[in-house]
């Protein structure tokens, strides 16, 4: 299993033991995880063309500074085909260090094979114990809030 694989596996694992501590906003979201000293990643489950589908959010950065997000939508069909995944809206949000909101929504009217997404830098510090959000739509529905904690 690749290290990156190791560390996703491990920060998701994380995020089940802090749900708990989670403020009562937390409860519209799929699914949380931590930024902090390293970068995370995580998938949950979402309306799509597939089988299988999830809205998956990888945030880069350190403790509370975002370089990048990630956001995308994957569909997979029984057995194990990827899907055409086509016409995705990607929402992304946060809370600045300033305690201002910070969002960006990107629609992609393309097609793509397997997953279709966007990338997105804000460049910019996030509040302490946030979210940085990130939902998906597709003609199928749209995804539950798939977010990551920033924490310092």
């Amino acid at each position: 299993m690749s290290y990156r694989r190791m560390l996703s596996a491990f920060i998701i694992a994380m995020s089940f033991l802090f749900a708990s501590a989670l403020p009562a906003s937390a409860d519209e979201t799929g699914g949380n995880s931590d930024v902090g000293a390293f970068s995370a990643f995580q998938c949950i489950a979402a309306p799509g063309p597939g089988t299988w589908n999830d809205n998956c959010i990888d945030v880069q950065g350190t403790g509370g500074y975002v370089s990048t997000v990630r956001s995308f939508l994957t569909g997979t069909v029984a057995p194990y085909f990827p899907a055409d995944v086509c016409n995705v809206k990607i929402d992304v949000w946060g809370l600045t260090s300033l305690g201002e909101p910070w969002s960006d929504t990107y629609t992609n009217n393309s097609c793509g094979s397997g997953s279709l997404g966007a990338i997105f830098s804000p460049q910019r510090s996030f509040a302490n114990n946030s979210y940085m959000c990130s939902r998906t739509t597709h003609s199928a529905g749209a995804s539950a809030a798939n977010c990551i904690i920033i924490r310092l």
